[in-house]
């Protein structure tokens, strides 16, 4: 756990109401696993005294080629005023960041049972799928089948999903309103996709 004054590279608007925010900070950065999160303060707004939890969704390098990541990016959504400050940060701002948070997950204690596995589901509906990336990523570079399960109100509620794709091949989606998927919540795709594999055994 480390507390840092990071600076903001990016706050990408993805639509929805969903930006993509990133911090850079290469002692957190180095630190982080996947599974992590970290808790964003926001600094000279007196009235928002209380840190943000939130997944740490992916861990970028800076582009300069030094080849170690110092970029910390977390997917957010506005739903509220802390949220709303927070898009609007610009590129320089600096925000109060203490990370990496929680236990995270070690490969001593997971890969090999998905390794045993014939694929790993993941399930996630809206904002909850920030927590999945990096896990993707580690299983991915292990060369482990992955499948996402993702669902949402709407379309709009799928961001991120094409980060997703090279990892674990086509998305399933789901939509409360039917404008992308199947029309209801996402356990329906789930359980028949677990039906139509009885003979398999799945990491979730």
């Amino acid at each position: 756990m480390i507390d840092e004054i990071a600076t903001v590279t990016e706050n990408r608007f993805l639509g929805g109401g969903h930006f993509l925010l990133s911090l850079e900070s290469p002692r957190q950065a180095a630190a982080a696993r996947p599974g992590q999160f970290a808790m964003l303060r926001l600094l000279g707004h007196s009235d928002v005294i209380l840190r943000r939890p939130m997944s740490i969704y992916d861990i970028k390098e800076n582009g300069a080629g030094a080849g170690a990541p110092t970029i910390l990016q977390f997917l957010y959504k506005v739903v509220g005023r802390g949220t709303r400050l927070m898009s609007a940060l610009k590129p320089g701002d600096s925000v109060g960041l203490l990370a990496p948070l929680g236990h995270g997950f070690f490969e001593s204690e997971y890969l090999n049972t998905a390794k045993a596995s014939a694929k790993v589901l993941h399930v996630a509906g809206g904002i909850g799928i920030a927590a999945l990336l990096l896990p993707a990523k580690a299983l991915a570079r292990h060369r482990i089948p992955q499948r996402l399960f993702f669902g949402g109100r709407t379309l709009a509620d799928l961001a991120g999903r094409e980060d997703f794709e090279p990892l674990t091949g086509p998305v399933i989606l789901a939509t409360e309103d039917g404008s992308a998927g199947h029309r209801g919540y996402v356990t329906k795709p789930l359980e028949d996709y677990l039906e139509r594999h009885r003979s398999k055994k799945f990491l979730m």
